[in-house]
């Protein structure tokens, strides 16, 4: 399912929603190189803490409000928990979507 939305987006027609896409895949990628950077570089360590807690910063806001919204804010604990899981299903999805085939209902697409 989330491949096949990714594989919308290029489709999208309003350029802000395009961007924020973008831009939360560029980011999410490079908080992927910077893991493995930071294993032998303490300013590249330093620089995906600071990343890492601008992401945290930056989507818990929007989180926060839909969890008020279904009254489960008792599961905001996971949400840093399972940051690093979010950042590789982004990269994942939103790669599949650009490149990858995907069967949907039946109907096989392809990028």
């Amino acid at each position: 399912q989330r491949i096949r939305w990714a594989s919308k987006a290029k489709f999208y027609t309003e350029k802000n929603l395009q961007t924020v896409m973008g831009g939360v895949y560029v980011l999410n990628f490079c908080l992927l190189l910077l893991v493995f950077k930071a294993l032998f570089s303490e300013t590249a360590a330093s620089m995906l803490l600071i990343f890492f807690l601008a992401k945290i910063l930056i989507e818990f806001p929007f989180l926060n409000a839909v969890m008020k919204f279904f009254h489960q804010q008792r599961l905001a604990v996971w949400f840093v928990l399972m940051q690093p899981f979010h950042i590789l299903y982004t990269i994942i999805a939103g790669g599949f979507g650009l490149i990858g085939n995907y069967t949907w209902k039946e109907r096989k697409h392809s990028n």
